[in-house]
């Protein structure tokens, strides 16, 4: 008997008896393909899952080959003949009892079920087994990297909602005294959350320890005011008063026909990712935002659906994610979000389908009932959010048609969605394009990140190094974060290695961010005209040109050019401050600069600029 374990350090049994679990990059590969155990997984998602995106191997296909055979030769003891090679990718095949992910899932689907019959005793067993499987934090023994972010990230959430409803099944069942302390302290490790913090109130209430349930309310009131600038939501806010006014019904958990006391059933989804304690600026965007996703009047009479678009690295996920932390208590039956991968180095971003079928199941869906097909799923979704009020946080998208299957169909649900490319094709939405940061905000955000003493030391120095970042909230972070890593570093020193000739993409890059590497996820997608237009605008340092100048620089009619240019403003790759005319945006112009020199040669860009300056010498001379 075989078996894996992925929730806490990776494990492997085999009759019982433990096998070397592979660390460092073979373990990583182990663990991505267990996540994604009885598929086939294509070689560019499973680099994706195991290296960074600027630290994929050139030939990534072979380094995973290496991986791959040394990982059958560990696995030796535990028949590698299921570690298949298949077109394309690899094929990791187990039974589902073989991994405690898949055991945990069962039993977390098995418990909401019992939940929602009101099965309380067995709902409390089966959660309580799945609980007792999780030995610590997932792979906390493997490098951190995009396999945290995507897969633990799930999986803590599922740990949390299964302790949720192990706890509501414990007050459903008159044992207070038993889940008080677990209420507590999950109420304390997410003080956001208001589930919990209504789970302890109610324990804490039927200990005999009213005051200190109106406490923790008034504690939580002042965070959700503080952090989130909100009240509580309405069944919080109710649960309050029952208190206050001493109903007696709170002694003994809710009659089958009565009101529910704990808000939220076990399976809703909250996924929102971490809020930046810095996040700054945006004001007009985020109150647009909010106007949008918060109506002023009742439940709205059709789906909220917003856009925020941008280059790469300006702050289109940071700004959704707040704005979805504001005003997810308006969205008391849950919170989804997904990477949709649009932009990514990888070959392919996330198949309206897959996400489907995880969303279902994120919603309550048991994994055996969710159907085949793209079509039939999103009709099971769009039944499941009807009359629901859910935030829909759709990161990353590579364009519309990813979009219009994960719409929800009824009113009441808002749509989130962040993309580099506009999304014109999705009607009905409202368009946040999402520019550089101007000069006070950039200045702000500097100050939030480094402190205003060190910014207010030398204001050249502050200057030099925000015209270096150009408004780029990533740009500005790396450069926060270098100086954090520099201890006898100033702010001068920074600005004057950013200003060095051929150094600035070069210097903004720390640890596993770097400009660079944004830029490089917009330009590998370009088609091959419009990725020549980019790198050819890189051999021009002067003011923003029109058409036929540009057409001059490639050799093209201007009908051509102004396509191209039209297509990467689209993408957020041109700026165009007057009508006509376009430039690079931002650190665009210092890759364009980097690219063209490297993928043309001396002569092609030499005959590219006479072009243009013969073209510039008759316009000149046909002027009046």
């Amino acid at each position: 008997m075989i078996s894996f374990g992925v929730l806490g350090p990776l494990v492997i049994r085999a009759d019982g008896l433990p096998v070397a679990a592979p660390g460092g990059t073979m373990g990583t590969v182990l663990a991505a393909l267990l996540f994604r155990a009885g598929r086939a997984v294509p070689v560019g998602e499973l680099a994706d899952r195991v290296w960074e995106g600027g630290r994929v191997p050139r030939d990534c296909r072979s380094a995973l080959q290496v991986h791959v055979s040394r990982l059958r030769r560990r696995l030796e003891p535990v028949r590698t003949a299921r570690l298949l090679t298949q077109p394309g990718g690899y094929l990791l095949q187990l039974d589902p009892e073989e991994l405690d992910l898949h055991r945990f899932d069962t039993l977390l689907c098995a418990g909401r079920r019992a939940a929602a019959r009101r099965d309380w005793a067995v709902a409390e067993a089966r959660l309580a087994a799945g609980l007792a499987l999780w030995r610590d934090s997932p792979l906390t023994d493997l490098p951190y990297g995009p396999l945290h972010r995507d897969e633990v990230q799930r999986l803590e959430e599922s740990r949390l909602r299964a302790l949720e409803g192990w706890i509501e099944a414990g007050l459903e069942l008159g044992r207070h005294h038993e889940v008080v302390d677990a209420a507590a302290a999950l109420t304390a490790e997410h003080p956001l959350r208001e589930g919990p913090l209504a789970q302890a109130m109610l324990a804490l209430h039927r200990c005999g320890r009213v005051a200190e349930a109106l406490a923790a309310y008034r504690a939580g009131q002042a965070r959700f005011r503080e952090e989130l600038g909100i009240e509580p939501g309405e069944p919080l806010r109710r649960l309050h008063q029952r208190m206050l006014e001493g109903d007696p019904t709170l002694h003994r958990a809710a009659e089958p026909d009565g009101p529910v006391l704990v808000p939220p059933p076990v399976w809703v989804p909250s996924q929102l990712p971490f809020d930046l304690a810095d996040f700054t600026g945006r004001v007009a965007q985020l109150a647009a935002l909010a106007a949008r996703c918060v109506p002023a009047t009742a439940p709205p009479g059709a789906t909220a659906l917003a856009t925020v678009t941008g280059t790469g690295g300006v702050g289109k996920t940071s700004l959704a994610v707040h704005l979805g932390h504001a005003v997810r208590a308006r969205y008391p039956d849950g919170q989804l979000y997904a990477d949709l991968r649009g932009s990514g180095p990888g070959p392919a971003a996330v198949a309206p389908a897959e996400l489907l079928a995880r969303f279902l199941v994120d919603l309550g869906t048991d994994p055996a009932a969710v159907p085949t097909g793209e079509e039939a799923r999103a009709v099971a979704y769009r039944s499941l959010l009807a009359d629901r009020r859910v935030l829909v946080l759709l990161d990353d998208a590579a364009d519309s048609a990813q979009i219009r299957p994960l719409l929800p169909g009824a009113a009441g649900c808002a749509v989130v969605v962040t993309s580099r490319n506009r999304l014109c094709g999705l009607d009905g939405a409202d368009r946040i394009d999402l520019d550089l940061l101007e000069r006070p905000e950039a200045r702000a955000l500097l100050e939030r990140l480094v402190g205003s003493r060190a910014v207010a030391a030398d204001p050249v120095a502050t200057d030099g190094l925000l015209r270096a970042c150009a408004g780029l909230p990533l740009a500005i972070r790396i450069a926060a974060s270098r100086l954090a890593a520099e201890p006898g570093w100033t702010i001068a020193t920074l600005a004057r290695r950013l200003a060095e000739d051929g150094r600035l993409l070069d210097e903004l890059c720390h640890e596993d961010r770097a400009v660079r590497t944004a830029c490089e996820a917009d330009y590998v997608r370009l088609a091959a005209t419009e990725a020549r237009t980019l790198r050819m605008l890189g051999l021009w340092d002067g003011p923003d040109l029109g058409p036929e100048a540009v057409a001059a620089l490639l050799g093209c009619t201007p009908t051509a050019a102004e396509r191209s240019l039209r297509e990467l403003r689209a993408r957020h790759l041109l700026q165009s401050a007057t009508p006509g005319r376009y430039g690079p945006q931002g650190h665009f112009r210092a890759y364009a600069a980097e690219r063209v020199a490297i993928e043309e040669t001396a002569e092609a860009r030499q005959t590219a600029l006479t072009r243009l300056l013969d073209w510039t010498l008759r316009s000149w001379d046909a002027a009046p």
